[in-house]
């Protein structure tokens, strides 16, 4: 009896427990906090705003307010997720004012495109980075300008038709995947597509005895991924030759004749067209199945172009670089749509922070309150260091701060500038130095080499896209005033070596900034004390990189060491 009272009492206890665990949080409606929804930070659903606790404040790797400026659309936000909470303009002036009381010196880090905002958050103090600055004795601030990729894919142009709504972008959940791999992933279940970069890597493929090995007739369709990874993997990317010999225009012709009349890539091509609504809406011949899917006239005069004038970027990439941009096919179309669209809008997320209104706009403002600091050290006779840090789409970031610094009421701002993987044209950052070159003190650079610029932009497209993001940027990303698809960026080996500069298809502006930005960079035969190329050394004993990819560049701890030599030097 003793024991089943007790047993109850227990029971009762236990009950009682939950009871008070489940109205606890309403019993004080004073503490509960009350958000109220703006316009601007609920008008994009944001893929890192869901499924966050109040305790993650506590986590080790988020930042203080004072430390980073959270932006979307450019303006600050006045409302925020526990994950990575708002800040405002006033958190800007009481940024401004703690350093100007602290005398520390500032790094102002811009980071890459398409990170999902919480990863941008936490990045720095997860890698390394911020422990970096600070040991350099410098006052970290980070500029969050949400390049999430549910964002790109939810303000893309709306010119794309009903099929890109499937069920591939229907189901985004926390740090989705980028909609741009989904869209590659899509388009490599047309075997006819996959095939036919496997017949053009065979042709172009400068190898010594690729073609010996690698040259056997395809009799399963089935594992048509797998032959391409393991060819590609032959091809090695930008390792190989950039300028691979160029057929001329009879082995042109006959390849040409050679697809047409191929029965295993035109039978698979009849599969994929009937499956492409666009086909049977425009009552396509059913006997060029190969001539709608893919418009080989265009394609391989202009593969051969690029070998012939030195601007291609490799074998694999260059084909599926034209492939991408020369097809009629809709599923090509909507990749090439994705890629030129979520790149303008990451382009316009780092020049819509500049528009003419400091309350709202966080580049405008940083810049406001950095004359603000300048001014009162200069009372005090302590003026401080600014060091600017972009890395990938950040550099573009970065140098749209440099030419909105040229105006007069800026002009006595003076900063040092280190890039890492810049994304931006050669054309945007000769710009920068022709309006700010003065403002600029010194100016470094740590990049990926072409030996090493191969790490896939990610999901399948790394089984047939073996080179780096910049690659793809340059290839087919950059669509205006890029006849070549290779646009030069201040990031690619390519454009500092081999005498480019002098290259006969470059345009005069193209030519004129890349030999600036050399002659800044005091750059002789593509080396120099102020550039780290990966796995190189560098007549700068100081500056190490040892970076096997695009994101690893700036998390490379040879890399960190080497900003902190260049902090404290």
């Amino acid at each position: 009896m003793t024991k089943t009272l007790s047993t109850k009492k227990n029971t009762l206890r236990y009950i009682t427990l939950m009871i008070l665990i489940f109205l606890f949080p309403y019993c004080n409606n004073d503490n509960v906090k009350k958000t109220e929804p703006s316009s601007l930070s609920d008008s994009i659903p944001s893929s890192t705003d869901s499924g966050d606790s109040e305790s993650s404040l506590n986590n080790k790797y988020n930042l203080d307010k004072l430390n980073y400026m959270r932006l979307l659309y450019g303006r600050f936000l006045d409302s925020g997720t526990y994950t990575v909470p708002a800040t405002t303009r006033n958190d800007l002036t009481q940024t401004i004012d703690s350093l100007n009381n602290t005398g520390n010196n500032l790094v102002i880090y811009f980071h890459g495109g398409l990170i999902p905002l919480k990863s941008a958050y936490k990045d720095p103090k997860r890698t390394g980075l911020d422990k970096t600055f600070r040991n350099a004795g410098y006052f970290p601030y980070y500029i969050l300008y949400g390049a999430n990729p549910y964002e790109i894919w939810s303000n893309r142009r709306r010119g794309l038709t009903k099929m890109d709504e499937d069920a591939n972008f229907a189901d985004i959940t926390t740090d989705p995947p980028s909609p741009l791999d989904s869209a590659f992933d899509h388009s490599y279940t047309y075997k006819s597509y996959v095939y036919l970069l496997i017949q053009l890597n065979r042709k172009f493929n400068p190898k010594p005895g690729f073609a010996k090995n690698s040259y056997k007739k395809i009799e399963d369709t089935l594992n048509l991924l797998d032959i391409l990874e393991k060819e590609v993997a032959q091809s090695q990317a930008t390792k190989s030759s950039f300028v691979p010999t160029s057929p001329d225009k009879r082995q042109l012709a006959a390849l040409k004749k050679e697809l047409y009349n191929d029965t295993t890539f035109r039978a698979l091509a009849r599969q994929d067209a009937l499956m492409d609504p666009d086909f049977i809406s425009t009552k396509g011949d059913p006997d060029e199945f190969v001539k709608w899917l893919f418009n080989i006239d265009d394609l391989l005069p202009d593969i051969k172009k690029r070998f012939d004038s030195g601007r291609s970027h490799g074998p694999i990439m260059t084909i599926t670089e034209e492939a991408i941009c020369n097809s009629p096919a809709r599923f090509l179309k909507k990749i090439r749509a994705l890629a030129r669209d979520g790149w303008e809008q990451q382009k316009k997320d780092v020049d819509t922070p500049f528009t003419n209104d400091s309350n709202l706009y966080g580049g405008i403002a940083l810049l406001d309150e950095l004359l603000r600091l300048d001014n009162l050290q200069k009372k005090k006779g302590t003026l401080k260091k600014i060091y600017l840090i972009g890395s990938s789409t950040g550099a573009i970031f970065l140098c749209n701060f440099l030419i909105r610094s040229s105006e007069a009421k800026y002009r006595q701002l003076h900063y040092n500038v280190i890039f890492s993987v810049p994304s931006c044209t050669f054309r945007l950052f000769d710009s920068a130095l022709k309006k700010a070159g003065e403002n600029i003190k010194s100016l470094h650079l740590f990049t990926l080499s072409d030996s090493t610029d191969q790490h896939p932009v990610g999901g399948l497209l790394k089984k047939v896209y073996p080179g780096s993001v910049l690659f793809l940027v340059s290839g087919v990303c950059e669509e205006k005033e890029n006849p070549y698809h290779d646009m030069p960026l201040l990031g690619l080996q390519k454009f500092y070596i081999n005498n480019f500069a002098n290259n006969k298809s470059l345009t005069k502006p193209e030519a004129s900034a890349i030999k600036a930005v050399m002659d800044r960079l005091k750059m002789v035969n593509g080396k120099s004390k102020y550039v780290a190329w990966s796995n190189e050394d560098s007549p700068n004993p100081y500056l190490k990189n040892c970076a096997k990819g695009h994101k690893e560049v700036i998390r490379d701890k040879d890399v960190q060491q080497s900003i902190h030599y260049i902090l404290t030097n």
